[in-house]
């Protein structure tokens, strides 16, 4: 009887063990595998220069941000905010599968991206 009290302790002291060197396996991966997020990105062929994409890229959070205020379905919502940018991207006579590119582009440059988000918070402010 005491041997199976023994066994089943160290049992339960391993799985303990194991779990918590799981547990810093999956928190080391997920801290080391990502990077500082300046990764090389192949730059896009018509990639919209960073101030125009900054100014364009304000556009659609005022109409997302007016639009999502408004109370209709989140599908509905989606619909319009995509036929905004549509819009928004002809004003500025770029096409929307540039501004795409260069919206992946942008976000997967951290510096660039605060960058033009830090810019786009100022304006906002400004506008209050």
């Amino acid at each position: 009887m005491e041997e199976n009290c023994l066994i089943l302790t160290l049992v339960k002291d391993f799985i303990s063990i194991m779990t918590k060197i799981i547990l810093i396996l999956v928190l080391l991966t997920s801290i080391f595998g990502c990077g500082n997020g300046n990764y090389k990105v192949e730059r896009p062929k018509n990639l919209i220069e960073q101030n125009e994409f900054t100014d364009i890229l304000y556009e659609v959070v005022l109409a997302e941000s007016y639009l999502q205020s408004e109370e209709h379905p989140s599908q509905l919502i989606k619909q319009s905010i995509d036929s905004h940018v549509v819009v928004i991207c002809k004003k500025h006579n770029t096409q929307l599968v540039d501004f795409n590119e260069s919206m992946d582009y942008y976000s997967k440059n951290q510096e660039k991206i605060k960058s033009i988000y830090s810019v786009i918070i100022d304006s906002l402010n400004i506008t209050k």
